[in-house]
């Protein structure tokens, strides 16, 4: 008869079994260690990084007999502080020993049921591409930026609640600005005048569904009160998040002259007009007896 000693102990290692299968099937690389800084476990994929056979040839080791930082004691010293203050260390950044590798580290104090500390849990994540992408990026946002500007051409790059974060001299000068540092946090709804504010409403909504914004006319009143028509093209930018980089061109002098056009095509046909009412009343008299 398994008396309740015996229960308890294939209890714990079913539990401790449970565990080890839990953690070798997650992709992440996991590691626990006690309060002696010595690793109790991890699940495969950390053990295949660090060059071991299974989990199990970690127990008893520490930071010093095996290579996963370039600084083993500020390792440590990071397990140390979230085990004196029970405060986890969540998706932090850190350099790999070949310097050409990024890690997504958290670690969390390892507790038991009565809420004392028994040791610090890792997790790893590698993210390196995610890293090596980013940095692609923002090389070919520079590049493209750089195109741009040679081609006198205004950009402004627009956070996701449309607030500006970064933008050109040349956008700096169409709003009659010094300086383009003095734009960033300004809202460029508030330039845009009454009868097309429903516009580009509809135009930012849109590129938010993964739409862009194509040749959007828009009639503005910047800072200084100057009145200007711009052309915008938009299109939303993976940089460290979701931006917003827009084109801007200044069309003012062609809306002035088709405004000009307009006007003196109404004036025309107004004089058409009252020319066809004058031939009118005139035969009207001559018929008249």
């Amino acid at each position: 008869m398994t008396d309740a000693k015996d229960f308890l102990l294939v209890s714990n290692a079913f539990e401790e079994q449970t565990m080890q299968m839990v953690m070798d099937n997650m992709e992440l690389l996991v590691f626990w260690k006690n309060k002696d800084m010595e690793f109790l476990g991890c699940n495969k994929h950390f053990a295949s990084y660090i060059g071991l056979s299974c989990p199990t040839e970690i127990k008893g080791k520490t930071d010093y007999d095996i290579s996963i930082t370039k600084d083993a004691d500020e390792f440590r010293e990071i397990d140390k502080e979230v085990m004196k203050t029970k405060v986890s260390h969540i998706s932090v950044m850190q350099k790999q020993p070949d310097e050409k590798s990024w890690w997504r580290v958290t670690k969390m104090p390892l507790q038991n049921s009565q809420g004392n500390v028994m040791g610090v849990i890792g997790i790893l994540q590698d993210i390196t591409d995610e890293i090596l992408s980013q940095k692609m990026l923002e090389a070919n946002s520079e590049k493209y930026k750089k195109m741009i500007e040679s081609t006198n051409t205004a950009y402004m790059i627009l956070d996701y609640n449309f607030k500006i974060i970064e933008s050109n001299q040349i956008f700096a000068d169409l709003m009659d600005c010094d300086d383009p540092k003095e734009l960033i946090g300004k809202d460029p709804h508030n330039w845009i005048t009454a009868e097309f504010q429903s516009s580009i409403g509809s135009a930012l909504y849109s590129l938010k569904q993964g739409e862009i914004i194509n040749n959007l006319e828009l009639s503005m009143v910047n800072d200084k009160g100057s009145n200007l028509w711009i052309n915008m093209n938009a299109s939303l930018i993976e940089n460290g998040g979701k931006n917003i980089f827009c084109l801007v061109r200044d069309i003012s002098k062609r809306k002035q002259s088709e405004i000009k056009k307009y006007i003196h095509s109404q004036k025309q046909k107004d004089k058409m007009r009252q020319s066809i009412v004058q031939m009118r009343s005139q035969i009207k008299q001559i018929q008249t007896p």
